[in-house]
C-alpha cells in the first residue's frame, strides 16, 4: 500500500516529473494490489465536488483509451438500452491524447450545460452524455499528467480503469469493458463492497474490450454484494468477419451514425452492438438473458427507435442551448 501523503502529493501534482513518472510506471493493473486499488478509489472519490440526482441509471463507457483504429460503440449500445426504456447516465473524460476521438461529441450527443440541468435532460430523452470530469476540477491536472506520461511511455496505468468508474451520477446497473485480466477482480470488489451498484458485468473478450462476438469473453457478474465469475462463448463471429479498422474518426462517426440510424444489419459492429446492449437489458432486468436482449436491441435498431433516441437527445439539448 502507499502512504496516505504519498496519494495526496502524487493526485495534487506535487511530486517531481521523475517521482510521478517512476510511480505511474508501478502502478499497473499487475503490481497494484487490491488494497492499494481501493485505496486510490477512495482518494479519487473525496474529490467529487457534486452528484448527478438521477436514480437507477445505468453506464457502460469502457475502462480505458480504445485502439484509435478500433470503433468505440459504447455511445451506441448507450443510445440502443435508451431505446428500449433503461435510464442511461453515460459518463466521459476528457482525454488527452490527439489521436482520442469522442464519438459522442462528434455526433452531437454530449451535453456541455450545468451539472443541475442534466436530470432534466435525461428525463426528456432517455440518455444523457456529459464530461464527468465538470464534477472532479481538482482532478484536471493529475487527468492531464497521468494521460500524457502514459501515452508518452506506453505503460498501461492502473488510472486509466481507475478514472472512468468516477461517474458522479453513481450508476446502479453497469456494462464495463476493460482490456487487462487482472483488473477484473479489482473493479469487481469495488463495485460490489464500496458502491451503491445492484448490478453490473465486467468483461474483457478475446478481440474487444467488451463482449467478444467471436470467442470468450471473461466476466465478473455482480449482483448487489455477490460476485459470479463465468467464461461467456460467442460463435457468430465467422458469419460476420473480423474486426476492421478505423481510418480515422471521421470513418468512425460515419459507421456510428450507419448503425444508430438502422442502416447497418450485418457488420461486425451491428452485433457488438447487439451483444452490449442485450447485456444492458439483462442487467437492468428487462429480459432473462443476454441472447433475448440481443434480440431486443436488434429490433430496436433496425425499427428506427435508437435513431429516434438519438434525435431527442440532441433536440433536447438544442432546446437547452436556445
Amino acid at each position: 500500500m502507499l502512504e496516505q501523503q504519498e496519494i495526496e502529493d502524487l493526485l495534487r501534482c506535487r511530486l517531481p516529473r521523475d517521482r510521478t513518472e517512476r510511480l505511474l510506471a508501478s502502478l499497473t493493473p499487475d503490481h497494484t494490489d487490491e488494497k492499494t486499488f481501493l485505496q486510490l478509489m477512495d482518494a479519487l472519490q473525496e474529490r467529487m465536488h457534486c452528484r448527478i440526482e438521477v436514480e437507477n441509471t445505468f453506464d457502460c463507457i469502457g475502462g480505458g483509451w480504445m485502439n484509435p483504429a478500433h470503433l468505440d460503440v459504447d455511445v451506441a449500445v448507450a443510445l440502443t438500452a435508451a431505446a428500449g426504456g433503461v435510464k442511461v447516465a453515460a459518463a466521459f473524460w476528457h482525454a488527452e491524447p490527439v489521436a482520442y476521438a469522442n464519438p459522442a461529441e462528434q455526433l452531437r450527443l454530449v451535453a456541455d450545460v450545468p451539472m443541475h440541468l442534466l436530470p432534466h435532460l435525461q428525463a426528456v430523452a432517455g440518455v444523457v452524455f456529459f464530461h464527468a470530469s465538470d464534477c472532479y476540477p481538482d482532478l484536471k491536472p493529475f487527468n492531464e499528467t497521468w494521460q500524457r506520461l502514459t501515452y508518452e511511455t506506453g505503460v498501461d496505468s492502473v488510472f486509466r480503469y481507475m478514472i472512468p468508474l468516477l461517474n458522479p451520477a453513481q450508476p446502479r446497473y453497469r456494462l464495463i469493458g476493460v482490456s487487462h485480466a487482472e483488473i477484473l477482480p479489482k473493479i469487481a470488489t469495488y463495485l460490489a463492497e464500496y458502491t451503491r451498484t445492484r448490478r453490473a458485468m465486467i468483461v474483457r473478450g478475446e478481440e474487444s474490450q467488451g463482449i467478444s462476438h467471436a470467442g470468450k469473453t471473461h466476466v465478473y457478474e455482480i449482483t448487489g454484494m455477490k460476485i459470479h465469475k463465468q467464461v461467456l462463448q460467442t460463435t457468430f463471429g465467422d458469419a460476420v468477419g473480423g474486426y476492421p479498422e478505423m481510418a480515422g474518426p471521421d470513418e468512425a462517426a460515419e459507421v456510428l451514425e450507419r448503425l444508430i440510424g438502422g442502416r447497418d444489419e450485418h457488420s461486425v459492429h451491428f452485433w457488438r452492438v447487439c451483444l452490449q446492449a442485450g447485456a444492458a437489458f439483462y442487467l437492468t432486468e428487462k429480459v432473462s438473458t443476454v441472447s433475448e436482449g440481443m434480440v431486443r436491441a436488434r429490433q430496436l435498431l433496425l425499427d428506427g427507435e435508437v435513431a429516434q433516441t438519438a434525435a431527442r437527445c440532441r433536440k433536447a439539448l438544442s432546446s437547452v442551448h436556445a
